[in-house]
């Protein structure tokens, strides 16, 4: 509960608000800022060295998980940074104390995955991770709430980002401590040569399924990456730039609380779809969903002299995506609990996490270099609608993306999957009218006497 507060503020549109508009970060500068923190997850390879040579991921955790969150006590001080160093400065630490949280981060969660591999049974693990998601998604909302209410009393104030992002590490800190009494099953195995950092780096690659999992699933989150990194930019952009306009309450409800709320109604149910149809048919159908969202978000616009307003789609899109899409990520964290080999699991999960996590800063620092290349040209572009910013060219991007990568590299995926898209739509809405239904003895008057 307490990570998942921490994590849904250190993730939210108050970042890209802070960054945006309290330290005046361009375009650019925050491209490169959201991919700094995915750039260190390549620590997550010395992280799965350090568990395999010791056979232990709780004190790395513990330690390094820390670190993670009192870090951010670094950006809670930027309004007293900002008085004494200037923006400028202000804006360089912020974006190396993101780094480092990112860096213990990964050296501390490098075994994660494969501890709670050790404690989560194999048949119960998809609803297991579903029910979990569902009360992480739930604790989301609620903290989320809260920070956007006092950013909606208090606008612009540097004392109300301090109280977040301060909160949040706190929060963040009780988190890691409560693994304190989580027990950790022995992995070592008596006379078992400790393996070597070239071991480590090496062996995953080895792996032809391995590398086609990988391989897909970086190429799309490529193409994530672009959106995900100015999706808040553009809802708090003003109108007179072709933005949202919208203020941060209005933008973490539709970006945050209502795709989190629909992600908790449905997670419990993808987690069946991967338990009765297989990983592999909850990742296509979840992908099939994504690769449109970017489509509704070049549509979304505000009204003007001669065109409509279409702010609709983007809650629209919210709706669409927390119920269908969900289903990526649990497949994703199905792989790295149960697909991948048990001989040196930590270094197959490292290099899938470091893998991804290049491919996230990539996309962010790809998104950033065009936001500001479209931003200086899109002038020079005559017969543009009107409404069109340089936000949504960046969409037009990421859908090119997606879609190579499903096209190309999807079908090369050895993980299992025994239906197709169609059916799982089917299952996942079927189980969701059904939850809306009201009970037998409702439905009925009551029960018979």
């Amino acid at each position: 509960m307490f990570g998942a507060a921490w994590l849904a503020i250190t993730t939210s549109p108050a970042l890209a608000s802070f960054l945006k508009q309290y330290l005046g970060a361009s375009d650019l500068a925050y491209g490169l800022i959201s991919a700094a923190a995915p750039a260190a997850r390549v620590c997550l390879l010395p992280g799965s060295y350090a568990v395999e040579r010791s056979g232990q991921s709780k004190p790395l955790f513990l330690w390094f998980g820390a670190w993670q969150r009192l870090i951010w006590l670094v950006p809670a001080a930027a309004p007293w940074l900002l008085a004494w160093l200037g923006r400028e400065v202000t804006l360089v630490l912020v974006a190396l104390a993101l780094f480092i949280a990112s860096a213990t981060g990964a050296l501390g969660g490098a075994g994660w995955w494969v501890w709670m591999s050790a404690l989560v049974p194999a048949h119960a693990a998809g609803r297991y991770f579903g029910r979990r998601s569902r009360i992480g998604l739930v604790v989301m909302v609620l903290s989320t709430l809260a920070a956007a209410l006092v950013f909606e009393r208090w606008p612009g104030q540097g004392w109300v980002y301090a109280l977040i992002f301060g909160v949040a590490a706190v929060l963040g800190t009780i988190d890691i401590l409560l693994f304190i009494r989580v027990p950790e099953p022995s992995r070592q195995v008596p006379g078992e040569p400790r393996p070597t950092l070239s071991e480590i780096l090496v062996l995953p690659w080895r792996d032809a399924a391995w590398r086609s999992t990988a391989r897909y699933i970086a190429f799309a989150m490529l193409g994530y990456a672009v959106t995900n990194t100015f999706i808040a930019p553009f809802c708090l952009a003003p109108v007179s730039e072709n933005g949202l306009g919208l203020s941060v309450l209005q933008t973490m409800a539709i970006l945050v609380w209502l795709q989190l709320l629909c992600s908790a109604w449905v997670a419990p149910v993808w987690g069946r779809v991967i338990d009765r149809y297989g990983p592999k048919s909850a990742l296509r159908a979840s992908t099939l969903a994504a690769l449109v969202m970017p489509i509704w978000w070049f549509f979304s616009h505000r009204g003007g002299p001669t065109w409509s307003d279409t702010l609709w789609l983007m809650p629209a899109s919210m709706l669409f995506g927390g119920i269908l899409v969900g289903g990526f990520d649990q497949a994703m964290a199905y792989a790295q609990l149960r697909a991948f080999p048990l001989h040196r699991r930590s270094a197959y999960v490292a290099s899938f996490q470091v893998l991804l996590s290049l491919a996230t800063m990539l996309g962010s620092a790809l998104a950033g270099v065009l936001a500001q290349w479209f931003a200086d040209i899109l002038p020079t572009i005559s017969g543009r609608p009107p409404w069109l910013s340089h936000y949504h060219l960046l969409f037009v991007v990421s859908f090119v993306l997606r879609l190579i990568a499903f096209v190309a590299m999807f079908a090369a995926v050895p993980l299992s999957g025994r239906a197709g898209a169609v059916a799982v739509y089917r299952t996942v809405v079927g189980d969701l009218l059904r939850t809306l239904a009201p009970p037998p003895r409702l439905r009925h008057g009551g029960p018979r006497r």
